[in-house]
């Protein structure tokens, strides 16, 4: 798994953060993204530890595997880290800006040191897959014949019609608000 001295080489980086005088005029991204080889070195720093914390219960709810998608993107595997991240991540994309990063706080290397920055990972790894043009519509080669109503269109309910379709029923999405998105939309900023 990545280098098997990282964690030892490599200290933690974080982003950084836009300037607070630019913040404020606008509910854009708080941090600036990180360049890509600064995140490889940062996904070197995976210990491949024997017990992952950070997959388990205490780490990531959804169950996203953090040291096989941080090998991957030290390797510079970037499309097989996006693919691995899609296989229990429905929306990366808004998870590695809000998430609590609760695998970070699992991470075994954090009882020594600063942890692996996963959540940066993975909004790297999705901001790069958009850069490259590989999130495209994937619509399911057979459809079931049968049809799904989702009620809400939150985060969970957006994710459950991902799901539902991808199992190739056809989803329609009802939402009591004016728009898609419920708390991605009114909750969360741009």
């Amino acid at each position: 798994m990545g280098k098997e001295t990282g964690f030892i080489e490599f200290e933690r980086e974080n982003q950084s953060k836009r300037p607070v005088e630019e913040r404020i005029k606008d509910f854009n991204q708080i941090y600036i993204p990180m360049n890509y080889e600064k995140v490889k070195i940062q996904a070197a720093r995976c210990m491949d530890c024997g017990v992952p914390f950070c997959t388990s219960e205490y780490g990531c709810p959804l169950g996203n595997a953090a040291p096989e998608i941080n090998d991957l993107v030290y390797r510079g595997q970037w499309k097989d880290a996006l693919d691995r991240l899609l296989q229990t991540n429905n929306f990366p994309e808004f998870t590695g800006t809000v998430c609590p990063g609760l695998c970070e706080k699992a991470c075994v290397l954090g009882t020594i040191k600063e942890p692996v920055g996963f959540k940066n990972m993975e909004l790297s790894i999705i901001n790069k897959a958009f850069e490259e043009g590989w999130i495209t519509a994937k619509p399911p080669l057979v459809r079931v014949g049968k049809t799904v109503a989702v009620i809400g269109s939150g985060p969970a309910g957006l994710a459950c019609a991902d799901q539902l379709n991808k199992a190739g029923y056809d989803v329609t999405v009802f939402e009591r608000d004016d728009v898609i998105g419920g708390l991605l939309v009114y909750g969360i900023p741009d």
